[in-house]
């Protein structure tokens, strides 16, 4: 019932929360168009209806030949996000559209495959289906899980092929044949083209090898090197494009750039810890406000966590404990560290930390499942180790059942351009005006009506593009027309001021510093 309960959670209100910038950069990337393209275009764009135009398909006979331009797309601009899932939901949206529910079915479809691949992992690592059935059911409701099951990028998919990927290096360990390293290679070099930091994980296979075949290292050893080798050269073309593109370090610029306190850094980690079991977002309830509750449950998640870990590397052989350290440190500590020694927000993006979640998550499962099922464990353990089981799972329920109805949760947070599209909708003959780059205009434009005129002039975040001033954008304008200026420059506010117009400034932040309904307005 409860991982029936994760599939329904993965799939319910599809189209509820906010369409947001990452989702809509992706949505043209998939559909084959380039940031370039459209800020080329930007003049001559009139209307939302024609920015819209970005978040879908072509029709006709050219619709046929936008799947090598997806590609192109990502090797151009983007090439941190390789192209595999951006491919698969090209064809996705060729038969089901490019709705938002529709775009955001594959990874919640991916998060299902997710959850039977958890299971794998936990069955091949643990020999024990309780220990798998429960680490399945953990991650089926866990809200960091179920978030990213419904948001329209790679990270579902890559859930799904970590878990995957751990499996089979277990198998082709255990079996030592030539197909079942094949298969593994296999799951490296597709993992590598759904997210880099696949990466990491391979790392620590070969890590967990030199730590338990010390008498017998040599055959496994190769095998293992050989395989990543081979996935390693199937991914050379995409990683020299990586290399040669100025698109990465545009792309990270905003992250790498970030300054956090050793403080901020620890707190930041921790909180995301606690997401991937509990997750309340901010409320109010009387005298009961969410900062102290949700301050309880990452102590207490901190110490389970930590609890579960240790339980681990005390209670199981080294087989087992050492890969789950192994594929949590590395991928965990190295990120944390970048922060820590070059700074940085990579701790901010809580989704660069799944192998640590699924690794906490097989971990406390194994700790639950030894409490209620040991033949060494005392009533009393059993009892606790059920009660923990019912507090951990209805704790996800919970969890996921608040954040369903929501508009914005964790990533999303505080984004308002539904909000900000509804006022400008029922404004009369409303005009956007923007200098500013193409994220803020593209996912505003999702929500506003498609006969909302626009005029746009606008910089490029991840394309080569050089910018060029215009002095007419406020042009022709009628004075009693409804005027908003999105991220304006100081030029644009000054002409909108010479020209005695009446105009509301829409700010450019995504994450406003107060989650207010309509903060995305500023004075003039």
């Amino acid at each position: 019932m409860v991982i029936l309960a994760g599939v329904f959670f993965r799939f319910y209100h599809l189209d509820h929360k906010v369409y947001w910038e990452d989702e809509t950069n992706g949505a043209i990337r998939t559909a084959g168009y380039t940031e370039a393209e459209i800020v080329a275009a930007a003049p001559s764009i009139s209307s939302a209806a024609q920015m819209q135009t970005y978040f879908r398909l072509p029709e006709g006979s050219a619709k046929t030949d936008r799947l090598a331009d997806t590609v192109l797309s990502l090797a151009r601009e983007d090439p941190q996000h390789p192209p595999l899932h951006y491919v698969l939901a090209h064809l996705w949206e060729r038969i089901f559209g490019t709705t938002a529910a529709a775009v955001r079915s594959l990874p919640a479809l991916f998060g299902v495959v997710s959850i039977a691949c958890v299971y794998w992992f936990a069955l091949e690592l643990f020999e024990d289906r309780r220990v798998a059935w429960i680490a399945s059911a953990l991650v089926a409701v866990s809200p960091f899980f179920v978030l990213y099951s419904q948001e329209a990028r790679e990270y579902s998919l890559w859930t799904a092929c970590v878990a995957s990927m751990c499996a089979l290096f277990l198998r082709a360990r255990r079996l030592m044949k030539i197909e079942a390293w094949a298969l593994y290679a296999a799951s490296v070099a597709i993992a590598l083209y759904v997210y880099p930091f696949s990466a990491l994980v391979a790392i620590s296979f070969g890590l967990y090898l030199v730590a338990t075949e010390k008498p017998r290292l040599g055959r496994p050893l190769a095998s293992y090197v050989i395989s990543c080798s081979v996935a390693l050269a199937l991914f050379v073309p995409w990683l020299q494009r990586m290399r040669a593109s100025a698109g990465v370090g545009r792309g990270m610029n905003g992250i790498l750039s970030l300054k956090l306190s050793k403080l901020g850094i620890l707190l930041t980690f921790l909180r995301d810890v606690r997401s991937s079991f509990f997750d309340l977002g901010f409320f109010r309830f009387g005298f009961v406000r969410s900062t102290p509750v949700n301050f309880a449950l990452t102590a207490a998640t901190t110490i389970l966590v930590a609890g579960a870990f240790a339980f681990v590397i005390r209670r199981k052989p080294l087989r087992i404990w050492s890969l789950i350290a192994l594929v949590a440190a590395v991928s965990a500590l190295s990120l944390v560290m970048h922060d820590l020694i070059f700074g940085g927000g990579l701790v901010y993006q809580a989704r660069y930390f799944m192998p640590l979640y699924l690794c906490a998550e097989l971990s406390v499962a194994a700790w639950i499942a030894s409490a209620m099922f040991s033949e060494r464990s005392s009533r009393r353990s059993r009892a606790l180790g059920a009660s923990l089981s019912v507090v951990l799972l209805l704790g996800g329920v919970l969890s996921c059942a608040i954040s369903a109805a929501a508009d914005t949760w964790a990533s999303k947070d505080s984004e308002r351009d539904p909000a900000v599209a509804a006022i400008v909708n029922r404004s009369i003959r409303p005009v956007i005006v923007s200098d500013f780059d193409t994220s803020r205009i593209l996912s505003l434009s999702y929500y506003l009506d498609p006969s909302v005129e626009l005029r746009l002039n606008l910089h490029c975040d991840q394309c080569d593009l050089p910018f060029t001033e215009r002095s007419d954008l406020l042009r022709a304008i009628p004075l009693h027309r409804a005027v908003f200026l999105l991220a304006p420059s100081e030029g644009l506010i000054r002409q909108a001021r010479e020209r005695g117009a009446s105009f509301q400034i829409i700010n450019g932040e995504t994450y406003p510093r107060v989650p207010d309904a309509l903060n995305l307005f500023a004075p003039p």
